[in-house]
Order: structure tokens, then C-alpha cells, then sequence
């Protein structure tokens, strides 16, 4: 049977190792555990390592920093000074986190970075022109790293983090396999995988869990050699976490449906794990939370999994972790939104969108698609919601119009407003309020269609003389609040 979890990720540095000031006490040791032992969290997921080391004295790999004394930044010079002072205590900085976690009967899962070489060349990594693992040496050097977790910890299982983005900028490279290899070595990261699984489900005591964090396709994950259908069938991970490595904004509607049910099949888990910002500077509200939340539930995951969540916590991130808990989250206000698309950098894989959605002054008579997906029943009046489209570049005489399931919305209550104070040119807010017409529970397909642009609709003469407007119609940000 599947397992209903709710998760959260501490990745060891941003808001703990690279910001408590050394020397560190044993209530700082104890701060990552200790800001969620009051919350519904009951897995606790830690990051072991970062590509360039590992967060504990290891015996079998380097511990972080090792290659870069005397450290060359402040956030460096306090993680390095942290472990060390716990370790001169008599003290594992691992074992510390693992037994806090037990003692609030939290759960310790052990996360570790596949593409994570420590000591090893870094000219091995796809990334740099290497093989990756392709080699030998990689899969053993990781595969001792996996070993030392499951059985010299007491850690309650391991996550494999494929996700992480160490490989080039061509997207069929992700840090474990050139693309021609990738016929005759994915079968060897099954293996490998099928491996570690053997090693926590037959390391003396308790069998520990495995999981597994993976891209939300099935052409991504292949693309990377991971063949998660494989996976599955042998039942070598108890739980996938599918995401999306970019920017950390949160997306509310991946792709993942093909997975809950490939996954539910052979009774494997799976948490989505959301990520904590609205835009690359702000974090997601719980209102937006509450939405990814409530639409991931209707679509049957298992449970839910954040991390990074605004810090030092305070009373918006335990509402957000709250809500995270509830087996139901359909109640309360929602703030769903559509995001940007986010490019590739450095190999990292992020998703496609339909924003920012650019059409030319030319482009008339054309209907443009934004799917959005939301669990509420909303064909009521009430709760009251409203629409809204940030529109790059918008003036009063472009002529359009916004259509919501296949029916115009330009009847509808409507009001138009600058985007902000410091920028207030850019662009204005179009924002409807729904009454006689309403999105219903699951898909939605909201179009806009532009008909006239600027000073082409003026019936000014002067445009004919090269003074018309030229500058894309932009579609940027699409929201939809429930109140």
C-alpha cells in the first residue's frame, strides 16, 4: 500500500550550516528538526551533500570544504567551522539531526545528490566533458556514499536527488549520461538503483525506505537515463518525488498524472516536492500554497513535500506547513497561478509554459491557449473570484478579448490597474470578477485573442506615418483568487 507522508527538506546550507554563526551550540545543532517538531511534518529529509562534498565526517567520501581551505566565503568558513566544532565535541553533525529527529518521532530520510563526486576529479562529470556514470569508479564512489548512510546511520531510509542540475546546456545531457550512451548505460543506472535498494531493505534491524527524486516527464527522466517505469515494476523505490529544478518558483500543475498512476500500480508513493517562491524575490503566499496543495491532492498524490520555506520560520510558514498536513485542503482562500517558463541554465531542467505569452501587433484573429487546472467546484457565485492577467505594455486602445471555456469574459465586471508604484509604465493589471460565468473543478482553458493594437485602432492618420505601436502584446502573470 502507498504511504501518506508529509515532508520537509532542509538542503543543510541556506538556513543552517551557512547561517547560524560558529561555534554551534547543540539547540543551534538542533534547529532544523526543532522548526517543524510542532508542525503536521512527520518526514524529516536532509541534504548529505553538496557536488563538492559531504555534510558529516564521512569515511568513505570528503567532507564539505576539504578542497577549498583556507575557505574563500563567509557562508563556507561558517558550515566548515559548525561541523568541526560539533565534531571536536565527540560529535557526529549527522547523528545529532537523526537522533533529534527520532526524539519528536520524526522520520530521517537521508538525502543524497547522485551527481554529488566530492573528492573525485570534477572532470569526470558530464558537466565538465567526463562520462559521469558511465564509469565505474562514479557508480562505486556513490554506492559507498549510499552504503555508509544505510548502515553506519540510523537513518530511516535514503532519497536518490537525480534532479540535480549537473549537467551541460544541452537538455538531453543531465549529468549522468552523453546522450549515445544512454541506450546501453540506462539499464546500468537501473542496476545501480536496484542496489541501493538491496542495501536498505536488507541491512540488519529495520529495512529502511528508498526514494527517489525525479523530473515530473517521462521524456526528461529517460532523457537522463532513469528509467523510472522499470523502477517501478520492480518496486526498487518506495516513493517518487517528482519537481522541477529552476528558479524555486512553485508550480501548481505538473504533469504527473502518467506517474500517480504508473506509481499507484505497483503501490509506490508519491510526494510532489513544491517549491517555496511566486517570483525569484517573494515567497509563495499560504493562499498559494493552500492551492498547489488542494490541486496535487485532487489528483491523488500521497502526499506533500516542501522545502525552503520562509525563514526564521514564523507564523506564515506553520500556517503553510498546516495546511501542507490537512488530508483536505479544498476550504479557505486560493491563490492559483500559471508560471513563467523558466529557461535552462547549466543543464538544469525546468518546465514549459505558455508565459510569458509575446503576440505581435500582426498576430490578430487568433485564439491563444493558458490551461489552468484547479480542484475547487466554483460554479456557484459564491466564493467570490476573481481573474487576472498582467499584460506587458497594455494600452487603453488595444481591443481584445478574454475568453474562459470557450465563452467570453468581456461582460464580465472588469477594472484595469497599474502593475506597481516603482515601475508603473510597464504594464497594467486586467482583472475580472466571475459571476455570471465561472471555471469549473479540474481543466481550464482560458484564450485571449487580440483584434486591434495601440494607435493601429485610433483612426489617427499619423499612424500611417510610422507612428503606430510595434511593441508586443504580452501576456506575463495569469491568476486566479478565490476569496
Amino acid at each position: 500500500m502507498t504511504v501518506p507522508r508529509t515532508l520537509y527538506y532542509n538542503d543543510a546550507r541556506h538556513q543552517y550550516l551557512f547561517v547560524t554563526e560558529p561555534p554551534m551550540s547543540l539547540e543551534d545543532a538542533w534547529g532544523p528538526i526543532d522548526e517543524i517538531a510542532d508542525s503536521p511534518v512527520d518526514t524529516f529529509t536532509y541534504a548529505v551533500a553538496r557536488r563538492d562534498g559531504l555534510f558529516y565526517p564521512s569515511k568513505v567520501g570528503m567532507r564539505f570544504g576539504g578542497d577549498i581551505l583556507p575557505l574563500g566565503a563567509a557562508s563556507w568558513w561558517r558550515a566548515w567551522h559548525n561541523m568541526q566544532g560539533l565534531i571536536d565535541q565527540g560529535l557526529d553533525p549527522l547523528d545529532v539531526l537523526i537522533q533529534r529527529a527520532h526524539e519528536k518521532d520524526l522520520q530521517f530520510i537521508a538525502c543524497l545528490r547522485v551527481g554529488a563526486f566530492g573528492e573525485m576529479d570534477a572532470g569526470l562529470n558530464v558537466r565538465s566533458g567526463g562520462s559521469g556514470f558511465k564509469l565505474a569508479p562514479v557508480r562505486d564512489h556513490a554506492l559507498a556514499v549510499a552504503r555508509e548512510l544505510a548502515q553506519d546511520y540510523a537513518v530511516d531510509g535514503i532519497e536518490l536527488d537525480f534532479t540535480d542540475p549537473s549537467g551541460p546546456a544541452a537538455s538531453t545531457m543531465l549529468g549522468y549520461f552523453v546522450e549515445q550512451d544512454l541506450p546501453e548505460f540506462t539499464p546500468v543506472m537501473t542496476e545501480w538503483v536496484r542496489t541501493v535498494s538491496g542495501l536498505l531493505r536488507d541491512r540488519d534491524g529495520e529495512a529502511g525506505v528508498l526514494g527517489a527524486r525525479v523530473y515530473p516527464t517521462q521524456q526528461v527522466n529517460l532523457g537522463a537515463g532513469l528509467d523510472i517505469q522499470t523502477w517501478l515494476q520492480e518496486r526498487s523505490v518506495d516513493y517518487l518525488a517528482p519537481t522541477i529544478r529552476g528558479s524555486q518558483v512553485l508550480h501548481q500543475n505538473m504533469d504527473i498524472d502518467w506517474l500517480i498512476e504508473t506509481a499507484h500500480e505497483s503501490n509506490v508513493s508519491v510526494y510532489p516536492l513544491l517549491h517555496p517562491m511566486y517570483r525569484e524575490r517573494s515567497h509563495a503566499t499560504p493562499e498559494m500554497m493552500r492551492a498547489a496543495f488542494a490541486n496535487y491532492r485532487d489528483r491523488g498524490a500521497d502526499g506533500l513535500y516542501t522545502w525552503a520555506l520562509k525563514w526564521p520560520p514564523d507564523e506564515t510558514r506553520q500556517r503553510i506547513l498546516a495546511n501542507q498536513g490537512e488530508i483536505s485542503t479544498s476550504d479557505g482562500a486560493k491563490h492559483y497561478f500559471v508560471p513563467a517558463r523558466l529557461e535552462k541554465k547549466n543543464g538544469a531542467v525546468s518546465y514549459e509554459s505558455v508565459l510569458p505569452l509575446s503576440i505581435l501587433p500582426s498576430d490578430t484573429g487568433v485564439r491563444h491557449a493558458m490551461p489552468l487546472y484547479l480542484c475547487d467546484d466554483l460554479k456557484q457565485p459564491q466564493p467570490a473570484c476573481r481573474l487576472r492577467l498582467f499584460i506587458n505594455g497594455l494600452v487603453e486602445a488595444d481591443q481584445f478579448t478574454v475568453c474562459l471555456n470557450d465563452q467570453s469574459l468581456m461582460a464580465e465586471p472588469s477594472r484595469r490597474y497599474f502593475h506597481d508604484s516603482v515601475h508603473p509604465e510597464s504594464g497594467r493589471w486586467v482583472e475580472f470578477t466571475l459571476q455570471a460565468i465561472r471555471p469549473q473543478k479540474g481543466d481550464n482553458l482560458l484564450e485571449i485573442e487580440l483584434h486591434r493594437r495601440g494607435a493601429n485602432d485610433l483612426g489617427n492618420p499619423s499612424a500611417a506615418h510610422g507612428t503606430g505601436l510595434v511593441q508586443p502584446f504580452i501576456v506575463e502573470e495569469v491568476e486566479l483568487i478565490v476569496e
